[in-house]
């Protein structure tokens, strides 16, 4: 939702804006706890109420810049899944209650949960969140999150703890888009966050394409807690799990120093490698 864009007039010697009506740089005022921030250019199809991610089709500008038909082609995840990490029983080739990692591996949280798998219009918007900050996709995840009631997940948890990023990392992007996400989800549930009770302070590499056994070794030892915390059911919240290393780690932390139990939440699920 866009309260106005604004361009400041044109002096001798100054670069001119992008062609058409619409200038080069937008301020772009939103209901959104990442308002009032400098977005950079974008395609000039993005401001002619065309999908952000077809476009083709009109945009459904309610849902964040993205068309109905794009919205319809995304399918939630549904049950059977397997009762530990939440994979699809058609990506798990579970024949019990849990899937063949989980028969073979020791989580540290009791139960995790993803909206989408991570292929399509979700895996297109979380990497356009988190790297371009685009922040007209915020309406969309309140839309998506609000399925979030419909899962098999603890609804009275003490708090929502967002899966924090290095303090290098975060500066260098601006932003952390987990923290976003959870917000969008305390404010929908009216559970209190803790931003700050976990504490990334191992700088480590991307898990996109290391192997399991390399995610496990990458995030050993890079989580604390800043405190002690009270007995009871925390939610982790994440964008995206794969093998549930990142994670495993920060719920080991976290029970380590008082929680009873601790939930998962992603928006998207990958195939384990």
């Amino acid at each position: 939702m866009f309260y106005g864009a604004k361009t400041e007039p044109a002096t001798a010697g100054s670069p001119r804006p992008c062609s058409g009506s619409w200038p080069g740089i937008f301020y772009i005022q939103m209901k959104s706890d990442l308002s009032r921030k400098l977005i950079k250019p974008f395609d000039l199809l993005s401001f002619s109420g065309m999908c952000q991610i077809c476009h083709s089709n009109p945009a459904d500008n309610e849902s964040g810049f993205v068309c109905r038909p794009c919205k319809r082609n995304t399918q939630p995840i549904r049950s059977p899944w397997c009762e530990i990490c939440g994979l699809p029983e058609e990506n798990s080739h579970a024949r019990y209650k849990t899937c063949i990692d989980c028969n073979t591996t020791e989580y540290n949280f009791s139960k995790a949960r993803s909206l989408f798998m991570a292929k399509g219009l979700p895996q297109e918007v979380i990497h356009r969140f988190k790297y371009n900050q685009h922040e007209f996709y915020e309406p969309l995840f309140k839309e998506w999150l609000a399925h979030s009631l419909e899962l098999d997940l603890n609804q009275h948890p003490k708090a929502i703890i967002p899966i924090p990023l290095h303090r290098v990392k975060k500066r260098e992007r601006g932003f952390n888009q987990v923290e976003t996400i959870a917000r969008i989800l305390s404010s929908h549930t009216n559970i209190r966050i803790e931003e700050n009770l976990l504490r990334r302070v191992k700088m480590t590499d991307s898990q996109t394409h290391l192997s399991r056994s390399k995610r496990i070794s990458n995030v050993k030892n890079a989580f604390i807690c800043t405190r002690e915390i009270l007995k009871g059911c925390y939610l982790l919240v994440d964008d995206v799990m794969t093998t549930g290393s990142t994670a495993n780690a920060c719920a080991k932390v976290l029970l380590d120093n008082g929680a009873s139990s601790i939930e998962v939440l992603t928006i998207t699920r990958g195939i384990p490698g």
